[in-house]
């Protein structure tokens, strides 16, 4: 069985080149070194966005992005 891939790594793949919310949302992650990069944790992604004062349309983009990675890891992807 393969390694799980983080919600940081699904963001960076599927959504880097996006222009839509999601797009920037990929970006933001990746120019931001202190993003939890490793983690597969919902609460872990979502306590670090609030600590951020992350805006709540960020908070909607990250729920909507969440939803669409545990879809894509129940279809098997790692």
């Amino acid at each position: 069985m393969g390694r799980v891939v983080s919600f940081y790594k699904f963001m960076i793949l599927n959504f880097l080149n996006d222009e839509s919310p999601a797009g920037d949302l990929a970006r933001d992650m990746k120019g931001d070194c202190d993003f939890p990069r490793f983690s597969i944790s919902y609460e872990r992604v979502r306590n670090y966005l609030e600590r951020c004062a992350a805006c709540s349309d960020c908070f909607d983009t990250f729920e909507e992005c969440w939803n669409r990675y545990m879809i894509w890891k129940e279809a098997g992807n790692t």
